[in-house]
């Protein structure tokens, strides 16, 4: 009889031990499964901070490219408009303007000065100015 129900212990301890063990096992599997996915996430997340950071490099030199130009086209506006004070105080091949433009000016079919439009002014100005 004692010998009986030691064996019935023993047999109900390792159900319970083989309980525990399976759902130790059930939640070390989760946790793995999270960890993986973490992992994966992380990985994406680089790969997308790469990707951005290499956009982000091409657009700092989009900017500083337009930058560039834009001191260029600031550097030319300048000297043009410099120029009909010289024009005028040397006697340039210009004369004098009777209206509000100058020669130097020549508005565009459109009637705006500005951007292209201040290069189309500019190929039809004098060669003077």
């Amino acid at each position: 009889m004692r010998a009986a129900l030691q064996e019935a212990r023993r047999r109900h301890a390792r159900g319970v031990v083989a309980a525990v063990g399976r759902a130790a096992e059930a939640r070390l599997r989760a946790a793995e499964a999270e960890l993986e996915r973490a992992r994966r996430r992380g990985a994406d997340l680089e790969e997308r901070l790469r990707q951005l950071a290499g956009e982000g490099q091409a657009w700092l030199g989009v900017a500083r490219s337009h930058e560039a130009v834009a001191a260029g086209l600031r550097a030319t506006l300048d000297k043009v408009l410099q120029q009909p004070a010289v024009a005028a105080a040397g006697g340039g091949e210009c004369g004098v303007a009777e209206d509000a433009q100058s020669c130097c000016f020549v508005a565009s079919p459109s009637g705006l000065v500005a951007g292209d439009s201040l290069l189309y002014a500019l190929s039809l100005s004098s060669p003077s100015c």
